[in-house]
């Protein structure tokens, strides 16, 4: 029986299906519905078509724009290419000029070292045995006392050590003088007058011994 009546209602529902699409208010809905689609759809294709010619339009002033600004980027390009070029050149003629000024410099000051005699040579060897000799000389001695009462040690140091190193800083200080005159006194006899004073000067190391407590 069900069977029988499937069929039945699929017709049916084809009957209402074809009494609906011939319905008044369904035309209109339909029609309504279509009007909004193909109002939606013509909005699309003229909104498409306008950006179509807001682009035509655009385009030549923005590829413009672009041309320009590269150039621009060329050009600055070549100033800076040409900037560092002569920045280059300027550094290699200051290179150029720091090793002529040092070249000449050498030789004159190596003919001045001859022509101011074996004096100033002598005198810093001279110096450096004193330097070593100076320092031998360093001397100290040390005491030891108990308090009486507190029994508290208390160690007396003495030694020459300032003495010591006035004469070591005095002898470094002729060493370079003596080197200085040998480039910048023109006279032979005055080097060697100076290099006898500075080596007079010389203060000697003291015998005796400042305490210092400890």
């Amino acid at each position: 029986m069900a069977l029988s009546l499937l069929p039945q209602l699929r017709d049916d529902d084809a009957r209402v299906v074809a009494l609906m699409r011939d319905s008044p208010a369904i035309k209109e809905a339909l029609a309504e519905q279509n009007a909004a689609v193909t109002l939606r759809r013509k909005t699309a294709i003229g909104e498409i078509a306008r950006l179509d010619r807001q682009m035509t339009s655009n385009h030549p002033m923005l590829q413009d724009a672009i041309d320009a600004a590269l150039a621009g980027v060329r050009a600055a390009e070549e100033t800076l290419s040409a900037a560092q070029a002569q920045y280059a050149r300027a550094l290699g003629a200051r290179q150029n000029s720091s090793i002529s000024y040092q070249t000449k410099r050498d030789r004159l000051e190596a003919e001045l070292r001859q022509t101011a005699g074996d004096i100033v040579q002598t005198f810093c060897s001279e110096m450096i045995d004193r330097l070593t000799a100076t320092r031998k000389a360093f001397a100290w001695t040390d005491a030891r006392e108990t308090h009486p009462l507190t029994g508290k040690v208390t160690t007396r140091h003495s030694d020459n050590r300032a003495s010591v190193q006035r004469r070591v800083d005095a002898i470094n200080a002729a060493i370079e003088t003596a080197r200085e005159l040998a480039v910048t006194e023109p006279d032979p006899f005055q080097v060697a007058v100076k290099i006898a004073t500075l080596r007079a000067a010389l203060p000697a190391v003291s015998s005796d011994l400042l305490e210092r407590t400890e």
